[in-house]
């Protein structure tokens, strides 16, 4: 758990102690205003007391509707999202019609909002008012007690709740990220942007962050304009790819884009100011409903924005560079998103800096997945399939629109222009990563775990030619893939395999390693069989074989798979059982496995207690195995590779189980007695 600094501290207390006093001002101010004249109104007395016993209908009111919201969001089947987002990105041919209607969403979500904090606000100066009143009537013991039960207790939710509302606004105005100079920070890439804003007329003040994905991307915030540029970008692209590629953000900002999601985002973060830790029950019930709809309307008329982009791209006459930067960007995403970097997090975790080496090594490992799976992408340039839901032109539609009648321009630069503004931004990255122990502390500690424990395990398989059965291969198998020793991976797959032809999980994972890492069409028999399986496994398989079927055009196996792919989901989603911390189950009685979970468990000293059961729903069960880990810890804890090892083996035994990590010491009450609790640390 991360360990809070001294500074950290004193911003929590004087956040707590600005919060209190603004809490305050209201009840304060009426305070005053009673004394200084005296008042002693009965029919404000009267008013006051039938407002305080509002309070807590309005909070069960609002606590149902927002119960309802979530029950109605939660019973919409896959299929129905589906068709009504279709619907709405058929109905929709001006993004602009939609995305106003997104922003009187969040408006009046946020004036309800407004109108709850000036309700309560009032209550608090109107009781406050009344003080003379309550001395008054302090005299007088039965009506004092009807006082109190009307008044008191909604006096303290109200304090309550709003004390900790404004201790996080305060904590977030004090704890401000600095301001971003990007012209001093990153100059020689403030200049590039700066020219191309200029050609276009735009005179704003802009700011840049550079970022550790593959992309670029612009948005506006506070009347400035701030770019997002990938240094995997900086150091691969030409300038006039770079160019090329900042003119289709630029054409967002001219389209109004950028202003109108401005203008949706500063809703939305004013409501998470305004209504934190859940407080949305208590002032907002409905934001979880309107913030969920929005997301469906950007979702489905995203593709209309990118559309309109690249228009004006095409315009200015960049379609050569533009289609050369589209080609890169989309084969660099898929190597940023499944290289290994099992290199790169160990010299991490040796050397416990982010430095020019350390950069040096990930975008090495990025390019050489790139050149090796070369021809597979351009091959998937000229076959890519639109996706079921659309939010970009694909590869292929853009590369079609921007013909320029040239062969692309596959080699990627070695752009030295804006070395120095990444070295700064390497500076400032290793800053952070200093700063932040717990990250620290498990690159450390995978660092050890790696040349310790997980290389001795290798060895000594290999040693005797993989003569373990098939739930200790289970276990290292998790073990490789979490470290992405993929040759090791294959190897440890394939035997399980060999051993149990019908082993779902090791199908699914060499599957996984045969399409994500090495682009080999051998994945296809391991997904295709795993697919069918009823289990999530089953549901993640078909996914990658729709994404497979994508990339390589392959249109006929896809509709076929398209068509079951609603149906498979939708009836993943009424077979599935949700469990609920702390709810009521029946006792779990498979001994052999309660006896293998524990064996495993042992392994980890962070796992104080677990808990068994059985959830029935109609004809349908989910096995539950609960873990309690413990908090306060200087040391990261090690549970998660524990428990990641305990699925993979209830994994191996059906689909009907699953593991869940809670950090509480102590047993939920309704999992105290022996039939439930299956260990415990203390007597292990």
């Amino acid at each position: 758990m991360e360990q809070k600094s001294p500074k950290k501290i004193l911003i929590i207390i004087i956040s707590a102690i600005c919060a209190i006093i603004t809490v305050s001002i209201p009840y304060i101010l009426g305070l005053i205003i009673s004394s200084t004249f005296n008042i002693d109104n009965d029919t404000l007395y009267k008013a006051t007391t039938i407002l305080n016993a509002f309070v807590f209908p309005i909070f069960v009111v609002n606590l149902c509707i927002e119960s309802t919201n979530t029950k109605k969001l939660s019973k919409i089947k896959p299929s129905e999202a589906f068709n009504e987002m279709v619907s709405i990105k058929e109905l929709n041919t001006q993004t602009h019609l939609i995305l106003q209607k997104l922003i009187s969403n969040y408006k009046k979500a946020f004036v309800k909002v407004i109108i709850a904090y000036t309700f309560y606000a009032l209550l608090l100066f109107l009781n406050g008012l009344n003080y003379h009143v309550f001395q008054k009537l302090s005299e007088d013991f039965t009506l004092n007690e009807m006082y109190f039960s009307s008044s008191m207790y909604a006096l303290l939710f109200i304090v309550i709740v709003f004390t900790i509302v404004f201790i996080m606004f305060y904590y977030r105005l004090f704890t401000k990220n600095e301001k971003n100079d990007s012209k001093t920070l990153y100059p020689h890439i403030y200049e590039l942007i700066e020219n191309e804003f200029k050609k276009e007329g735009i005179n704003k003040e802009f700011i840049i962050n550079i970022t550790e994905d593959c992309n670029l991307g612009i948005f506006e915030y506070k009347n400035k304009i701030g770019i997002n540029i990938s240094y995997i970008l900086l150091k691969l692209f030409t300038d006039d790819e770079l160019k090329s590629a900042l003119y289709h953000e630029i054409a967002h900002y001219k389209n109004k884009d950028t202003e109108y999601l401005a203008e949706v985002h500063k809703y939305v973060r004013r409501l998470e100011t305004l209504v934190p830790m859940r407080t949305n029950v208590f002032l907002a019930p409905n934001l979880g409903k309107v913030a969920v709809e929005s997301e469906k309307l950007l979702y489905a008329t995203n593709i209309l924005f990118e559309y309109k982009a690249d228009d004006l791209v095409l315009e200015k006459g960049l379609s050569s560079p533009y289609s050369d930067a589209i080609f890169k960007a989309f084969a660099l995403e898929f190597a940023f998103e499944n290289a290994s970097y099992l290199d790169y997090y160990l010299f991490l975790g040796k050397n416990l800096k982010i430095d020019e080496e350390s950069f040096s090594i990930k975008l090495n490992i990025i390019k050489s997945f790139y050149y090796k799976h070369l021809d597979f992408f351009l091959y998937s340039s000229k076959h890519y399939l639109s996706p079921i839901l659309i939010t970009h032109p694909t590869i292929k539609e853009r590369l079609e629109k921007f013909n320029t009648g040239k062969e692309i321009n596959t080699e990627l630069a070695n752009n030295t222009a804006y070395d120095e503004d990444i070295k700064k931004y390497i500076s400032k990255s290793n800053e952070d990563f200093q700063n932040n122990i717990p990250v620290l502390n498990s690159f450390k500690n995978d660092y050890k775990d790696f040349n310790g424990k997980y290389l001795r395990e290798k060895e000594s398989l290999i040693k005797e030619n993989f003569n373990e059965d098939k739930e200790e291969l289970l276990s290292i198998l998790q073990s490789s893939t979490d470290y992405a020793d993929l040759d090791f991976t294959k190897d440890v797959a394939k035997k399980i395999i060999e051993l149990d032809p019908n082993c779902i999980p090791a199908k699914y994972l060499l599957g996984v390693v045969l399409f994500k890492y090495e682009l080999d069409s051998s994945c296809l028999p391991y997904l295709i069989d795993v697919q069918n399986d009823h289990s999530d496994y089953g549901n993640a398989a078909n996914a990658l074989l729709l994404e497979y079927y994508n990339y390589t055009g392959m249109k006929e196996e896809k509709d076929k798979l398209k068509e079951h792919t609603f149906e498979k989901l939708d009836l993943a989603f009424t077979q599935e059982i949700q469990y609920v911390y702390g709810e009521k189950l029946l006792p779990y009685e498979n001994k052999e496995v309660i006896d293998r979970v524990v064996e495993l468990a042992k392994k980890c000293d962070d796992i104080l207690h677990i808990v068994a059961g059985t959830k029935k729903k109609k004809d349908l069960e989910l096995n539950v195995f609960v873990f309690y880990i413990e908090y306060m810890k200087d040391e990261p804890s090690n549970f998660e590779p524990t428990i990641s090892k305990i699925q993979t083996y209830l994994d191996s035994i059906g689909p009907n189980y699953r593991s869940y990590a809670f950090f509480i010491k102590q047993v939920h009450f309704r999992y105290r007695k022996p039939i439930f609790n299956i260990y415990d640390h203390k007597n292990k």
